[in-house]
């Protein structure tokens, strides 16, 4: 790979570009993982994240040697093994928490909506009074399609049934301005990625005390019940990279210097460039406007271009992004603007597409 290619500016949800202090931080220390100052480290990132989402003493932060994914798949392990669980079901990542429910408990109920439009909470709530569960799963954000779900509706009606809300809140902590825990969430994942702008390989989730307190062990590395007692007990976490961890502590220090509203707005100015382009260019947009968060935007490529075809020829002029929803080799595209990105970088990624499509 040359090393124009080696430089790509990535537009991407996760893995994405974090900013060179985020970056240098990782790799200026070799620690050992029970370190002292990891340990700092990790108290040092618990109290920040406390101000970034705003975490009340009743809730936990826990945390998982793995990305978001993985922290995700504890915590429904966990709770459909608890639980009378329904998932609802609106897309790919939706769909990937149904899976990881039926793996450990095949009784669970799913609920299946349309893939394009956002939870239909009338549906939702018929379900809920008819299948009477004790749990209720949901993607806040689908970030595949950009598709930005009603959170608030739901827990407000998750709350009016007696449910516990376990959210995968991946594409929403920062990007949007769901506070979760104050509304009412049991709990919700999220990845050091995305709106933390830092590396991967950490899963995070808040959870509330009492819902906790419910959870049975499930699972052995991904065991969401000891790991968040051990926690809880000062003991020793499973190993972490330690570059991650201490990426992490930069990236929470450098978001509360940046200010959480910058950082949503400088997201939303960058998304704005790239939504006003499309719209001049007149590319297939896959998500209504009216149901899109900020979290990222998918295209359909004209023509015969293809995905691989699109992105070797992106990539060939300094950037990158990933496919959409049909999959690697499908016609589909989207744009995230969630990493350490500038304006003239949407501008430098635009002028990239126009000169690769032929569409100006």
């Amino acid at each position: 790979m040359n090393n124009e290619r080696k430089k790509s500016i990535m537009l991407t949800p996760g893995t994405l570009r974090v900013s060179p202090r985020v970056l240098e931080a990782s790799s200026k220390l070799q620690l050992n993982h029970r370190s002292p100052e990891i340990e700092g480290a990790f108290e040092t990132i618990k109290a920040n994240l406390r101000k970034i989402i705003s975490l009340p003493n009743n809730f936990e932060l826990v945390f998982f040697p793995t990305t978001g994914r993985g922290g995700l798949e504890a915590i429904i392990a966990a709770t459909v093994s608890s639980h009378k669980t329904l998932v609802v079901v609106n897309g790919r990542w939706a769909t990937y928490m149904a899976e990881v429910a039926k793996e450990n408990n095949p009784t669970v109920d799913i609920l299946e909506l349309p893939h394009d439009a956002p939870i239909d909470v009338e549906k939702l709530r018929e379900v809920i009074a008819s299948k009477k569960p004790k749990a209720i799963c949901f993607v806040s954000h689908e970030t595949e399609r950009g598709l930005l779900n009603p959170t608030k509706e739901i827990i407000q009606l998750c709350k009016a049934f007696g449910c516990y809300a376990v959210i995968d809140a991946m594409s929403s902590v920062v990007i949007e301005q769901t506070d979760f825990a104050a509304l009412g969430a049991s709990a919700f994942c999220f990845s050091a990625s995305k709106g933390l702008r830092s590396l991967r390989d950490m899963g995070i989730t808040a959870i509330a005390k009492l819902f906790a307190e419910t959870l049975s062990p499930k699972g052995n590395y991904l065991n969401f019940a000891v790991e968040y007692k051990r926690q809880l007990k000062g003991l020793p976490r499973n190993p972490f990279p330690t570059g991650a961890v201490l990426a992490l502590r930069e990236a929470t220090n450098e978001l509360l210097e940046e200010g959480i509203e910058n950082r949503r707005a400088s997201i939303q100015v960058n998304m704005k460039i790239i939504r006003e382009w499309a719209k001049q260019r007149n590319l297939e947009e896959i998500t209504k406007p009216e149901y899109l968060g900020w979290c990222t935007m998918p295209f359909r490529l004209p023509g015969e271009w293809t995905y691989p075809k699109f992105r070797e020829a992106l990539l060939e002029r300094g950037y990158d992004v990933f496919y959409s929803y049909e999959g690697e080799e499908g016609k589909t595209f989207e744009v995230s603007t969630m990493g350490f990105l500038s304006e003239k970088d949407m501008r430098g990624f635009t002028k990239a597409v126009d000169d690769i499509l032929h569409i100006v």
